[in-house]
Protein backbone atom coordinates (compact mmCIF):
# COMPACT_ATOMS: atom_id res chain seq x y z
CA UNK A 1 0.00 0.00 0.00
CA UNK A 2 2.79 2.45 0.85
CA UNK A 3 4.72 1.64 -2.31
CA UNK A 4 1.67 2.34 -4.48
CA UNK A 5 1.18 5.79 -2.95
CA UNK A 6 4.83 6.71 -3.47
CA UNK A 7 4.70 5.64 -7.08
CA UNK A 8 1.58 7.76 -7.72
CA UNK A 9 3.19 10.73 -5.97
CA UNK A 10 6.15 10.73 -8.31
CA UNK A 11 3.88 10.43 -11.35
CA UNK A 12 1.55 13.14 -10.00
CA UNK A 13 4.44 15.62 -9.70
CA UNK A 14 5.42 15.12 -13.32
CA UNK A 15 1.80 15.43 -14.44
CA UNK A 16 1.43 18.71 -12.56
CA UNK A 17 4.55 20.08 -14.22
CA UNK A 18 3.25 19.15 -17.69
CA UNK A 19 -0.17 20.68 -16.96
CA UNK A 20 1.47 23.86 -15.70
CA UNK A 21 3.67 24.07 -18.80
CA UNK A 22 0.60 23.69 -21.03
CA UNK A 23 -1.56 26.25 -19.22
CA UNK A 24 1.10 28.89 -18.48
CA UNK A 25 1.13 30.40 -22.02
CA UNK A 26 -2.66 30.74 -21.99
CA UNK A 27 -2.62 32.37 -18.56
CA UNK A 28 0.14 34.78 -19.62
CA UNK A 29 -1.71 35.65 -22.83
CA UNK A 30 -4.85 36.48 -20.84
CA UNK A 31 -2.80 38.53 -18.36
CA UNK A 32 -1.11 40.59 -21.06
CA UNK A 33 -4.39 40.99 -22.94
CA UNK A 34 -5.85 42.50 -19.77
CA UNK A 35 -2.81 44.80 -19.48
CA UNK A 36 -3.20 45.90 -23.13
CA UNK A 37 -6.90 46.54 -22.57
CA UNK A 38 -6.10 48.68 -19.52
CA UNK A 39 -3.46 50.58 -21.50
CA UNK A 40 -6.00 51.19 -24.28
CA UNK A 41 -8.59 52.57 -21.85
CA UNK A 42 -5.93 54.71 -20.15
CA UNK A 43 -4.76 56.10 -23.52
CA UNK A 44 -8.30 56.92 -24.62
CA UNK A 45 -9.08 58.67 -21.32
CA UNK A 46 -5.79 60.58 -21.35
CA UNK A 47 -6.32 61.76 -24.93
CA UNK A 48 -9.90 62.84 -24.24
CA UNK A 49 -8.91 64.71 -21.06
CA UNK A 50 -6.03 66.46 -22.86
CA UNK A 51 -8.36 67.62 -25.64
CA UNK A 52 -11.01 68.73 -23.15
CA UNK A 53 -8.46 70.73 -21.17
CA UNK A 54 -7.07 72.32 -24.34
CA UNK A 55 -10.60 73.26 -25.41
CA UNK A 56 -11.20 74.89 -22.02
CA UNK A 57 -8.05 76.94 -22.69
CA UNK A 58 -9.19 77.70 -26.25
CA UNK A 59 -12.51 79.24 -25.18
CA UNK A 60 -10.59 82.19 -23.68
CA UNK A 61 -7.24 82.02 -25.53
CA UNK A 62 -7.40 81.18 -29.23
CA UNK A 63 -3.63 81.15 -29.85
CA UNK A 64 -3.00 77.88 -31.78
CA UNK A 65 0.48 77.36 -30.30
CA UNK A 66 -0.90 77.59 -26.76
CA UNK A 67 -3.66 75.09 -27.54
CA UNK A 68 -1.15 72.66 -29.07
CA UNK A 69 1.17 73.00 -26.08
CA UNK A 70 -1.73 72.30 -23.71
CA UNK A 71 -2.68 69.06 -25.49
CA UNK A 72 0.95 67.92 -25.56
CA UNK A 73 1.57 68.76 -21.90
CA UNK A 74 -1.62 67.03 -20.73
CA UNK A 75 -0.90 63.86 -22.72
CA UNK A 76 2.78 63.49 -21.93
CA UNK A 77 2.34 59.79 -21.07
CA UNK A 78 1.19 59.11 -24.65
CA UNK A 79 4.30 60.62 -26.17
CA UNK A 80 2.55 63.25 -28.31
CA UNK A 81 4.93 65.91 -29.58
CA UNK A 82 4.27 69.32 -31.09
CA UNK A 83 6.29 68.32 -34.15
CA UNK A 84 4.23 65.22 -34.92
CA UNK A 85 2.37 65.44 -38.22
CA UNK A 86 -0.84 67.30 -37.34
CA UNK A 87 -1.46 65.86 -33.86
CA UNK A 88 -3.94 68.63 -32.96
CA UNK A 89 -6.54 70.33 -35.13
CA UNK A 90 -8.32 73.54 -34.04
CA UNK A 91 -11.36 74.60 -36.08
CA UNK A 92 -14.35 76.89 -35.79
CA UNK A 93 -17.29 74.93 -37.28
CA UNK A 94 -19.78 77.82 -37.35
CA UNK A 95 -17.46 80.86 -37.77
CA UNK A 96 -14.70 81.86 -40.14
CA UNK A 97 -11.23 82.43 -38.70
CA UNK A 98 -11.02 86.23 -38.90
CA UNK A 99 -14.58 86.68 -37.56
CA UNK A 100 -14.27 84.72 -34.33
CA UNK A 101 -16.53 86.10 -31.62
CA UNK A 102 -18.16 85.20 -28.35
CA UNK A 103 -20.60 82.35 -28.92
CA UNK A 104 -18.73 80.82 -31.88
CA UNK A 105 -17.96 77.17 -31.33
CA UNK A 106 -14.36 76.05 -31.17
CA UNK A 107 -13.52 72.43 -31.90
CA UNK A 108 -10.25 70.84 -30.80
CA UNK A 109 -9.34 67.38 -32.11
CA UNK A 110 -6.29 65.22 -31.47
CA UNK A 111 -5.13 61.94 -32.95
CA UNK A 112 -3.05 59.17 -31.44
CA UNK A 113 -2.12 55.68 -32.62
CA UNK A 114 -2.24 52.96 -29.95
CA UNK A 115 0.23 50.06 -30.22
CA UNK A 116 -0.27 46.83 -28.29
CA UNK A 117 2.67 45.32 -26.40
CA UNK A 118 1.59 41.68 -26.56
CA UNK A 119 3.20 40.00 -29.59
CA UNK A 120 0.33 37.61 -30.36
CA UNK A 121 -2.35 40.28 -29.98
CA UNK A 122 -0.35 42.74 -32.07
CA UNK A 123 -0.60 40.39 -35.06
CA UNK A 124 -4.41 40.63 -34.91
CA UNK A 125 -4.64 44.29 -33.86
CA UNK A 126 -1.47 45.98 -35.20
CA UNK A 127 -2.37 49.66 -34.65
CA UNK A 128 -5.51 51.33 -33.38
CA UNK A 129 -6.04 54.99 -34.30
CA UNK A 130 -7.76 57.10 -31.64
CA UNK A 131 -9.38 60.48 -32.14
CA UNK A 132 -10.72 62.74 -29.40
CA UNK A 133 -12.84 65.81 -30.17
CA UNK A 134 -14.35 68.45 -27.91
CA UNK A 135 -16.56 71.39 -28.91
CA UNK A 136 -17.26 74.41 -26.65
CA UNK A 137 -18.45 77.98 -27.24
CA UNK A 138 -15.92 80.84 -27.19
CA UNK A 139 -16.31 82.94 -24.03
CA UNK A 140 -13.63 85.56 -24.65
CA UNK A 141 -11.79 86.49 -27.84
CA UNK A 142 -8.06 86.71 -27.31
CA UNK A 143 -5.70 87.76 -28.83
CA UNK A 144 -7.61 90.76 -30.14
CA UNK A 145 -6.91 94.38 -31.11
CA UNK A 146 -6.49 95.43 -27.47
CA UNK A 147 -4.85 92.34 -25.94
CA UNK A 148 -1.71 90.59 -27.20
CA UNK A 149 -1.26 86.84 -27.09
CA UNK A 150 1.04 87.05 -24.05
CA UNK A 151 -1.67 88.79 -22.00
CA UNK A 152 -4.48 86.33 -22.79
CA UNK A 153 -5.98 84.56 -19.76
CA UNK A 154 -5.07 80.96 -18.89
CA UNK A 155 -1.61 80.75 -20.37
CA UNK A 156 -0.38 77.17 -20.91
Amino acid sequence: MIRTTLARGRFGRGQTLVEFALTLPVILLLLFAAIDTARFVFSAATLQNAVRDATRLAIVNQTPEHILRRVVSESISLGLTPTAPKPVDVTYPDCTAPNIGVGCEIQVSAEYTFHTITPIISTFIPETPMTATTVMPVEYVCPNANVASAQCPRQP
